[in-house]
């Protein structure tokens, strides 16, 4: 079991629950019943980081030292802790391309400035020979 599965379990158990709490301790030994020492200790582990992460999220709070209570971002999110986290994938990667568009933008301009500045010289430039090759060229049908 990974840490988010704990979280999604932990999550929902305090949604579900009627008053929007869970007893912790209690909440504990069912989830490690029927589980060898080394085992249980392990996901003892598990589920207390799950805990942290859903407290540093606002999803959940502790009340008390072994009562943890449902948070407004817990009750928004509808004990579904897996949509929680895509949404705020989803809003960070917004985020970021947010600050890059404006520096993406930029280069863009940039390039089609050198890419004009480049056509504008080397039109100039065909056109002052043009010009050059008209003047040298002698007209025809004028006798020297």
């Amino acid at each position: 079991m990974n840490v988010h599965d704990a979280a999604e379990n932990i999550l929902k158990s305090v949604h579900d629950d009627l008053n929007g709490r869970l007893y912790w301790s209690e909440f504990m030994e069912k989830q490690l019943a029927g589980y060898n020492d080394a085992d249980a200790a392990e996901r003892r582990g598990t589920y207390n980081k799950a805990l942290i992460i859903l407290i540093d999220e606002n999803l959940c709070r502790k009340v008390g030292n072994n009562i943890i209570e449902l948070a407004q971002k817990g009750i928004d999110a509808n004990g579904d802790y897996k949509r929680f986290a895509k949404k705020k994938k989803t809003a960070n990667t917004l985020e970021r391309l947010r600050r890059i568009a404006p520096i993406a933008s930029f280069i863009i301009v940039l390039i089609s400035f050198i890419i004009n500045f480049i056509i504008k010289k080397t039109a100039e430039k065909h056109a002052a020979q043009k010009a050059k090759t008209m003047q040298t060229v002698p007209k025809s049908g004028s006798k020297k």
